[in-house]
């Protein structure tokens, strides 16, 4: 038995090293989530495949969206509200409304990200597209938590230019934030010190403290979704599964599994303070590298809390 998980571990390694090879995407919270006992051999292949794309693009690392979550995060969704599906993309898109498209950027907890270029202002942007689907409500409240979001302001929070809907993709563009992810600081570099992780958690509840006021729950508070640009500035990104407080109880729970408060992984209504669950959460990662409960599935999340392991 300990013979044959040898072998599959090696086998996932193998794959792993293929894929940043050949420069795929790859889902590296997902693959430490399968096989925990390879997450510092992980860190290393991801760390690797960060410093080839800097060296292939010249630009520093972990480029990434107001709004975008990179392909991943800490471990895979349990569910997105309104995600467009991978596969399905506005393949060979030029423009959009009145932004050019750039470049691709990804796909986060809802659409697909873009780097892209409103000439009436002549600046860049971060443009997220996500399909209007017939019968489906999602994109509209999408849409909705768009414009809320366009309300608050705060330091710590995207700024967010425009939403808006042409050839049947809805799109919301915002300030391009450049930086890293803290997920990609600790793959890089390690558990910050306790001094660090601190000064992020400040900037972080105060962000937060801002969109609850607005009546805003975030509902997907990760290292991947928290960037530090190379001033120093902390903003926390990725909207997409935002709903306001009030919002009806959707049918299935949204957000990362261990990242997610035990509220939520039963299937109960995201409040402000499941938003702080996982807050304290993104600082337990910060300084240890690891999650507080993990596992693969929401119900292998939620059983683990169950036993406070």
């Amino acid at each position: 038995m300990g013979k044959t998980r040898a072998n599959d571990s090696q086998r996932r390694l193998l794959k792993l090293a293929g894929a940043v090879s050949d420069r795929e995407t790859v889902d590296w919270p997902a693959a430490v989530a399968l096989d925990p006992a390879l997450e510092s051999t992980i860190a290393r292949l991801r760390a690797l495949q960060a410093l080839a794309a800097v060296h292939e693009s010249g630009e520093a690392p972990g480029v990434m969206t107001a709004g975008d979550g990179e392909a991943g995060g800490p471990a895979a969704p349990a569910a997105s509200a309104g995600e467009t599906p991978a596969g399905e993309t506005p393949a060979g898109l030029a423009s959009w409304g009145p932004l050019q498209i750039l470049e691709s950027l990804g796909h986060g907890g809802f659409g697909h990200v873009y780097r892209a270029f409103e000439p009436g202002l002549d600046r860049e942007v971060a443009l997220k597209l996500w399909r209007r689907r017939a019968g489906k409500r999602d994109a509209i409240r999408q849409m909705a938590e768009a414009r809320a979001l366009a309300r608050v302001r705060h330091p710590g929070l995207p700024v967010v230019f425009g939403v808006g809907e042409h050839g049947g993709w809805l799109g919301m563009w915002t300030e391009l934030v450049k930086g890293r992810t803290v997920e990609e600081m600790i793959a890089a570099q390690g558990p910050l010190g306790a001094r660090e992780a601190a000064l992020v958690g400040v900037e972080i509840c105060r962000a937060l403290a801002v969109v609850h006021e607005a009546g805003l729950v975030h509902r997907d508070v990760k290292t991947v979704n928290v960037m530090r640009e190379e001033s120093g500035r902390v903003v926390l990104l990725d909207f997409g599964l935002a709903v306001r407080a009030n919002a009806p109880l959707e049918e299935h729970a949204a957000g990362t599994p261990p990242c997610m408060a035990p509220e939520t992984l039963r299937g109960e209504r995201a409040t402000a303070l499941s938003d702080l669950y996982s807050l304290g959460v993104l600082l337990y990662r910060l300084v240890t590298a690891t999650f507080p409960y993990a596992g693969r599935t929401a119900q292998e999340v939620a059983d683990a809390q169950a036993r406070g392991a």
